[in-house]
């Protein structure tokens, strides 16, 4: 019989302190910080980036919007904005 406690320990995905990042890791983790307020689990994104890197794909990002839809407005141009500036 396993220790529930035990399972979810181990499902949990280490700190993004505790991960060697590259220079490149560490740009593209600087340019998706800054100006936001809150990034829900970083070390998930860390460890997708550090993925990237390795497998020599980018990363995919979805946004689920249709940029000819006409209800297209301001407020989507925060993401839009911090997509083409990863594209940098």
């Amino acid at each position: 019989m396993t220790n529930h406690s035990q399972e979810k320990q181990s499902l949990t995905p280490p700190a993004a302190e505790s991960l060697p990042l590259t220079e490149s890791v560490q740009n593209a983790l600087n340019i998706i910080k800054r100006g936001i307020d809150e990034l829900l689990v970083e070390s998930e994104l860390v460890q997708k980036l550090l993925r990237s890197e390795k497998n020599g794909k980018p990363l995919r990002i979805k946004l689920g919007l249709d940029p000819t839809a006409p209800d297209l407005h301001l407020g989507h141009t925060v993401v839009l904005n911090k997509m083409r500036q990863l594209q940098d």
